[in-house]
């Protein structure tokens, strides 16, 4: 918590860094959650 307080994440964003947290986040939302695959193709288990 004190490194947080001390280089907060706009401190980051003003280097010119994203947080991998938010860009998962971010994917996480628009991907979905369905099973990996590409298009209508799914691996078979």
């Amino acid at each position: 918590s004190h490194m947080n307080q001390a280089f907060p994440k706009k401190y980051f964003r003003h280097l010119g860094l994203e947080s991998l947290l938010d860009r998962y986040l971010i994917y996480k939302k628009t991907v979905g959650t369905g099973t990996a695959g590409y298009g209508t193709v799914r691996p078979v288990v």
